[in-house]
């Protein structure tokens, strides 16, 4: 199962890259102001994030399958139509409604995927599918940028009508897996009972939940400081644009080969002992605690590469606090996920996990706004901008303690 969703994810994830990272170029060669765009842009990717919430809720109410099945339909019909609207040169503004939908479409693939994962895979085996969707993903956003860049040099309304025609194969693919799909996911979910739209607010009332989602809220704003300010910081100590598609690319090339055997490594040293034959739990409190471990560990590495970057200003140092950066991030995003998918309810999986990707989500836009202001602050002196930036890891950290002892303390009360 887990290597159907790694082929949706990793073909979506190659989509957005072929298709919607070169779109303000396309409007920047128009003329329109980038403020304009921005706004626009910005709007839609908000929007989008919250739709996760509303998409886990549908993935419960109508089962995930169903909601994935017509995010990527969406999808498939935004794009092509972006691509009509390109060709006769619309104005900006009438792509506003096409980008909403892409977003929404893109929310409801994402978070019912999830779902798909969370409700098949136990323990042992949910690390081993999320790190082989994550691998799936990362080559995806690998390949695309090479086919993208290559077809909009002739045309970026062929660029946009390719990536449609994508997604309607992909859908093709995803409607004749569906029944495979559904005959696998746990009956326990009990798809269209007992679950009401006013159930949507139920992760805000766990309070371990609540205190999770704060945790990956500060996490998002930590780890979008390597998009979003690694790039300008790198730029203001003279890196070349070249140098700087290097760090991306090393990124992505060493999650795609070490995603898989250091996260098994981790599972087989630190939490198999706690897993019986078959995937399930011997005892799931030690199992959550070495994952909370694991995530604070992560969250750890972020921020020393994070420190380090300010040290020298070198093209091999800033490689090597790359790669530590990328072990921090395997790290990170597979057990916090890990975490989220465990800590959910099987018959609310879709609600949860909506809540803790917009959680993600609206960290990584505040990460963005924070660490510009940092930069406009602070870009003279990369010291300071990288210890400034790595600030909110100190809440994030005690969060993350507070949410440890939470889970111990309702595992004795249990006993």
């Amino acid at each position: 199962m887990e290597y159907y969703i790694a082929i949706i994810r990793g073909i979506s994830a190659a989509i957005f890259a072929i298709s919607l990272s070169f779109i303000n170029i396309y409007f920047f060669e128009r003329g329109y102001s980038m403020a304009y765009v921005g706004l626009i842009t910005g709007i839609s990717t908000v929007v989008g994030s919250a739709m996760r919430i509303p998409s886990g809720l549908f993935s419960d109410i109508l089962g995930p399958s169903r909601v994935l099945v017509f995010g990527i339909f969406l999808r498939g019909f935004a794009l092509t139509m972006i691509a009509v609207f390109m060709y006769y040169d619309f104005d900006l503004i009438w792509f506003f409604p096409l980008l909403l939908l892409n977003s929404a479409g893109f929310s409801f693939l994402i978070t019912s995927s999830n779902s798909i994962i969370s409700l098949y895979f136990t323990e042992f085996g949910l690390t081993r599918a999320l790190s082989t969707v994550r691998v799936g993903i990362n080559i995806g956003f690998s390949v695309g940028p090479l086919l993208g860049g290559f077809i909009s040099e002739f045309s970026f309304p062929l660029l946009f009508l390719i990536s449609g025609f994508l997604s309607f194969l992909l859908l093709s693919f995803v409607i004749k897996i569906k029944s495979r799909i559904d005959g696998k996911i746990v009956k326990s979910q009990k798809v269209g009972e007992k679950i009401l739209f006013k159930d949507i607010f139920s992760p805000v009332l766990d309070t371990k939940f609540l205190i999770l989602i704060l945790f990956v809220f500060l996490g998002g704003v930590i780890i979008s400081q390597f998009l979003n300010s690694l790039p300008v910081i790198a730029k203001a100590q003279n890196f070349s644009n070249r140098q700087i598609g290097f760090f991306f690319t090393q990124n992505g090339f060493f999650v795609i080969i070490l995603q898989i055997p250091l996260v098994k490594f981790i599972t087989k040293l630190f939490i198999k002992d706690d897993i019986k034959i078959g995937g399930e739990a011997i005892n799931s409190n030690n199992i959550n605690n070495k994952k909370i471990s694991a995530v604070f560990f992560g969250l750890l590495l972020y921020v020393v590469s994070f420190n380090f970057f300010g040290f020298y200003q070198s093209f091999a140092w800033y490689s090597f606090c790359v790669f530590i950066l990328t072990l921090g991030e395997i790290i990170f995003q597979t057990f916090s996920m890990d975490l989220a998918m465990n800590f959910s309810p099987k018959d609310r999986k879709g609600t949860y996990l909506g809540f803790f990707e917009f959680s993600e989500a609206i960290g990584w836009s505040v990460g963005k706004y924070f660490g510009g202001f940092v930069f406009d602050l602070f870009h003279h002196d990369p010291k300071k901008f990288w210890f400034i930036v790595s600030l909110p890891a100190l809440p994030a950290f005690l969060i993350i303690l507070v949410f440890r002892s939470l889970t111990n303390k309702t595992h004795k009360s249990r006993n």
